[in-house]
């Protein structure tokens, strides 16, 4: 089995939701929280997050409601698309993987940039591939959120939580914490 390492270096946001003109937030942490006032899209990031995970694209509907940039004051512009993007770091090497939105149109589709050059799609190293690809249930007991948390927490019980966090970030400090 092949070992997987994964860090999210960078998000980008241009033209979603409440967010716009372009949003960037970096960090070389091993394990990173995303806090957002109510409204203004931890719920659509971590969707976004799902799908650069699993090359699941959004559906219509997620386009038309949670997508589309939000208030008349934004500045955007006929024919400018959306952007949400990632960059990772998987097992050392650097991945981008985007998704691009014709608000206009309400599609989306994927961008890669890695070590083999840009391309249309989704197109992430075969380890990575072969680990989340269409597997929405693993990316979410990865990338959690409160109310996943909540429900792991309630079904599984503290300790085991804990402990499964701890192993999975490699983190002894944390025993120390709670």
């Amino acid at each position: 089995m092949v070992e997987l390492q994964i860090r999210i270096k960078k998000i980008v946001w241009q033209w979603i939701s409440e967010i716009g003109p372009e949003v960037i937030w970096e960090s070389d942490k091993r394990i990173n929280l995303i806090q957002m006032e109510n409204g203004y899209g931890k719920t659509t990031t971590l969707g976004l997050i799902v799908s650069i995970f699993t090359g699941i694209l959004p559906d219509t509907n997620i386009i038309t409601k949670h997508l589309a940039p939000k208030g008349t004051d934004l500045g955007l512009h006929s024919g400018e698309v959306g952007k949400f993007e990632v960059t990772l770091d998987i097992n050392g090497y650097i991945t981008v993987i985007g998704i691009e939105i014709d608000h206009n149109k309400n599609k989306a589709k994927f961008y890669t940039n890695n070590i083999s050059g840009n391309e249309d799609g989704w197109h992430p190293p075969e380890s990575f591939k072969n680990a989340f690809k269409n597997n929405e249930s693993l990316v979410k007991l990865t990338i959690l959120d409160a109310e996943m948390a909540e429900k792991v927490n309630a079904e599984m019980g503290g300790e085991v939580v804990k402990d499964a966090i701890m192993k999975l970030s490699n983190l002894d400090p944390l025993n120390n914490l709670c």
